[in-house]
């Protein structure tokens, strides 16, 4: 399942506007008010696996420090 941050369908849109590509392009979109990585997953998983996940929260020194961003 392929994803792209916003900021960078953005910038692919903003190319495309100032230069005409030779070929057409589709842009899939979802209708998910809210994706995360843990629902990204489940739906494979449950499309294609046994439908189970593991979920690991992130540990609160990371939290503090960062909490809009998941360390790597």
């Amino acid at each position: 399942m392929p994803t792209i941050h916003v900021k960078d369908l953005a910038g692919m849109v903003k190319k495309v506007y100032e230069s005409k590509p030779e070929r057409k392009y589709i842009f899939a979109v979802d209708n998910n008010k809210k994706p995360t990585q843990k629902k990204i997953v489940s739906a494979i998983s449950n499309g294609i696996g046994t439908g189970l996940v593991e979920s690991i929260d992130i540990p609160e020194v990371f939290k503090k420090a960062h909490p809009k961003v998941t360390p790597i």
